[in-house]
C-alpha cells in the first residue's frame, strides 16, 4: 500500500514496449578464407517506453527505523494509460579477424552508438540522478558511445588429440553515465 501511496503505481500489468529495427550490412571474406569483415549500421525506434521509479518504504510502528536499502528500497515501472517515452537508437558496428600465419588469430571490434531520447516526460528513475523528470532531447544511460576489443591467440597441436594455446585480449568500452 505504501508503494502504490508513493508511486502512483499498482499491481495492473504493464503493457508492451515496441522496437522497429532497421539494419543493413556487409559480410566479406577474403585472402583465401584467412580474413574476415563485418561491418553493419542500424537505426532502431523505440516507443511506448515505461519509466522505472524508486519507492521507499518505512515500517510504520517504527518510523525513525535505519534504512536499509535490501530492505527498503522498490523499483517499479510506471503503469500509466499513456506510453512515456519515444528513443532513436544508431550506430555502426563492426569485426575482423584475420590468420597470418597457421594457428595464429588476431582480432578486433569497434562499436559507435548513439541515442536521443524524443519524448521521455516523466522519467522517474532520472530525478536522484540527474535532477530533472524531463529527460526528452538528452542520450540513454549505461551504454558508451564507443566501445571496443583486439584479440590475439595462437594455437599448434600438443599431440593427436592434445592443442596447446596462448591467447590475449584487451577491451576498450567508453565512458557512460
Amino acid at each position: 500500500q505504501q508503494i502504490a501511496t508513493i508511486t502512483g503505481i499498482t499491481d495492473e500489468l504493464v503493457p508492451e514496449e515496441n522496437i522497429t529495427n532497421f539494419e543493413a550490412g556487409v559480410k566479406q571474406t577474403f585472402w583465401d578464407g584467412r580474413a574476415q569483415i563485418n561491418a553493419s549500421g542500424y537505426l532502431m525506434k523505440w516507443s511506448n517506453q515505461r519509466s522505472n521509479v524508486v519507492a521507499v518504504v518505512i515500517d510504520p510502528g517504527n518510523p525513525s527505523a535505519i534504512f536499509n536499502p535490501a530492505l527498503n528500497a522498490f523499483t517499479r515501472t510506471l503503469n500509466i494509460t499513456l506510453p512515456i517515452g519515444k528513443t532513436d537508437l544508431w550506430g555502426l558496428e563492426l569485426d575482423a579477424t584475420v590468420v597470418p600465419v597457421e594457428g595464429w588469430t588476431i582480432g578486433g571490434t569497434f562499436n559507435w552508438a548513439a541515442s536521443e531520447y524524443k519524448s521521455f516526460p516523466n522519467a522517474g528513475f532520472a530525478t536522484t540522478i540527474a535532477g530533472v523528470n524531463d529527460l526528452t532531447g538528452r542520450e540513454t544511460p549505461r551504454f558508451p558511445e564507443f566501445s571496443g576489443t583486439i584479440s590475439t591467440s595462437y594455437t599448434q597441436p600438443f599431440t593427436d588429440a592434445w592443442s596447446w594455446f596462448v591467447g590475449g585480449e584487451a577491451i576498450y568500452t567508453g565512458k557512460t553515465w
